[in-house]
């Protein structure tokens, strides 16, 4: 039967808002680049599938005659995203066309539903928690992974560690940045789980939450998905199959012997005109550490850029000590602390990864969010090159 059905236009945008971004083809199969519409009850299912994530939106509607239909994701959402709010009504023709009445008409070419590929079912539940906290821990740490083509393939993903806590951690090996979030595990949740996941999708998926309510988390052993559902909507995100190739907590430093306490802001101001001055983000830069003193020092300009020396006040009686990094991976860091807060750099010496947290009002730090930014030592040998024979 030819689908006909009609509902709100607010309904059928959050149900593309989902969807829309999920369906992918690759430019080669139409059919994945499609969102599959179907009744079920009083209803309407919309379904969409990529190479990593799979997405569904439920949402009501009057249906007048049940049935499903698959028309193009992109141009649907391009056409939804422009429509006057109301009753949107959907008429699938006999001339294979989906009819969309929203202000004006418009019509959409439909696909073979038949062609549409099964979706993965959703594993059993092993826990859940706030989407909103999800959402901001996933923005955090995404930043500190690396892009799609990174080698080994880890680097560009997720960890996610499911245990009494659930702990989420990203390195290229430059940058680091963990948190630990509470949640409410099942049960029957396998503590001590890790999912590799990448980056770039669980962030683009964060993106489309709503930042309400609860999420509800499901995996088992060897589904090969991260299920993820809330009311009305749910997604698979197919899990990376390299595994995290090291221990990532004994990159931190346990207890660096120099704690620097410094407002987030003025170190970011700081870094910012560094920044400016280098001519680029991947500039290094000298944090030095004086009594009473820090410094930041451009002294390694690019072509164009300059040199340049700026000093903010601190608690600190110490010797003298020196750190150098990226200026655009420690500004990730501090950006992660909050402009309102005071950020502590943890410095133990020029060798060693600097690490940065928030100190909480009582004076102590907030170990539950830790950044690594990794040192640049420029008094490191050359790599030896062998040429063949």
């Amino acid at each position: 039967m030819n689908l006909r059905a009609r509902i709100e236009h607010r309904h059928l945008a959050d149900a593309m808002s989902w969807t829309a971004k999920r369906a992918d083809g690759f430019g080669l199969s139409p059919i994945l680049a499609g969102v599959l519409i179907e009744s079920v009850g009083d209803e309407l299912r919309f379904s969409a599938s990529g190479a990593d994530v799979s997405a569904v939106a439920t949402v009501p509607a009057i249906i007048d005659t049940p049935g499903r239909v698959l028309v193009s994701a992109r141009l649907m959402d391009r056409i939804v995203k422009v429509a006057p709010t109301g009753t949107v009504v959907l008429n699938e023709l006999p001339d294979g066309q989906l009819r969309m009445t929203a202000g004006g008409t418009f019509g959409l070419p439909t696909m073979p539903t038949e062609d549409y590929p099964q979706l993965p079912e959703l594993p059993p539940v092993v826990g859940e928690i706030p989407e909103a906290d999800w959402a901001a821990a996933v923005r955090q740490v995404a930043i500190a992974a690396g892009g799609k083509d990174s080698a080994p393939h880890w680097l560009a993903c997720i960890l996610i560690e499911l245990g009494d806590n659930l702990t989420m951690v990203a390195t290229n090996r430059h940058q680091l940045s963990t948190i630990d979030l509470p949640w409410q595990p099942t049960l029957d949740g396998a503590p001590g789980t890790r999912l590799l996941i990448p980056a770039a999708t669980l962030a683009d998926h964060a993106k489309a939450l709503r930042g309400d309510g609860n999420l509800t988390l499901h995996h088992s052993e060897g589904a090969g998905v991260l299920g993820i559902s809330s009311p009305g909507r749910h997604a698979t995100i197919r899990l990376a199959v390299d595994e995290f190739a090291q221990n990532w907590r004994r990159i931190i430093p346990a207890n660096p012997p120099i704690n620097i306490a410094v407002p987030a802001t003025d170190l970011d101001a700081a870094l910012r005109r560094a920044e400016a001055l280098g001519d680029q983000p991947e500039g290094n830069i000298l944090i030095e550490l004086e009594p009473g003193e820090l410094h930041v020092v451009v002294d390694q300009p690019a072509v164009t850029g300059g040199t340049g020396r700026e000093t903010l006040l601190i608690d600190y009686d110490g010797e003298p000590v020196e750190a150098r990094v990226r200026i655009g991976y420690l500004r990730n860091a501090v950006a992660q602390v909050g402009n309102s807060q005071t950020a502590v750099l943890g410095i133990t010496n020029y060798k060693t990864a600097v690490v940065v947290r928030r100190l909480r009002p009582d004076g102590t730090q907030a170990t539950t969010s830790t950044q690594l930014v990794m040192p640049i030592r420029l008094d490191a040998p050359p790599v030896q090159v062998r040429r063949a024979a």
